[in-house]
């Protein structure tokens, strides 16, 4: 099943630097390719008008034990009063082999964000994945991954570390409409524990019929040792409706 997204609304927005995959993925066990498209434009009024533009593009496709996922994410926006965008964007690639409760998963991905100051990051990693629970109602699932991490800040000289990346997942299917998933993770520096990253993302979807569907989505990002000027606390609250065909 494909899903486009019609329109999206954003009354809060900030920016943060982990990419939440896991809540990406298409809970689905069937053979085949699955994918989404959204498309935005938001205008949003209040002490200073703000225009952004989104588009994101999500590829899967499964077969047997494997599961391939593409990711393309980009948004542009642009503050009243300032010449220049505040554009992000991310480009990752994951490959997950599932034998029942155990996993395996591999993944790229190519990062920037104008408003964290990251001009360019580039992730590769590997790490496992498992199932603990999985049935028409509750899944549970929590992943260890170690990635190489190559950034290039804005204003700084370019960084190569290594990072573990842990994650805790969770989908709950309240009735035959609504649905809550949350998805929490953990990625401290190897060599430093005490610079690390968090993020926990939550949403919320209400099927209105057979073909649209209401989904809110919160995401707080914790960075222990940002970018100059960049603040510790990030936010980013979303809703959308979407057309199922």
């Amino acid at each position: 099943m494909r899903n486009v997204l019609l329109f999206i609304l954003l009354p809060l927005c900030s920016f943060g630097q982990i990419i939440n995959v896991e809540n990406k993925r298409f809970s689905t066990d069937k053979d085949g390719f699955l994918g989404t498209f959204d498309l935005g434009l938001n205008l949003i009024k209040n002490t200073a008008q703000i225009l952004q533009f989104n588009n994101n593009v999500h590829f899967q496709y499964i077969k047997e034990n494997n599961t391939y996922l593409l990711l393309n994410d980009i948004s542009f926006v642009q503050k009243e009063g300032e010449e220049d965008w505040l554009n992000k964007g991310y480009q990752h690639v994951r490959y997950i082999y599932q034998n029942k409760k155990l996993g395996f998963e591999s993944f790229i991905q190519h990062q920037y964000d104008k408003a964290q100051k990251i001009h360019f990051r580039l992730l590769m990693g590997v790490g496992a994945r498992w199932q603990l629970v999985k049935n028409d109602s509750l899944q549970f699932a929590m992943g260890f991954s170690t990635m190489n991490e190559y950034e290039n800040p804005v204003d700084a000289d370019p960084l190569v570390q290594i990072r573990l990346s842990n994650y805790l997942s969770f989908a709950f299917q309240i009735n035959e409409n609504i649905s809550l998933s949350t998805t929490n993770y953990y990625q401290p520096l190897l060599t430093t524990w005490s610079d690390y990253r968090m993020s926990s993302q939550t949403a919320l979807k209400l099927a209105l019929n057979k073909q649209f569907v209401f989904k809110i989505a919160g995401n707080v990002t914790y960075d222990s040792q940002p970018a100059e000027a960049v603040p510790l606390l990030n936010y980013h609250v979303v809703n959308g409706v979407s057309y199922k065909f």
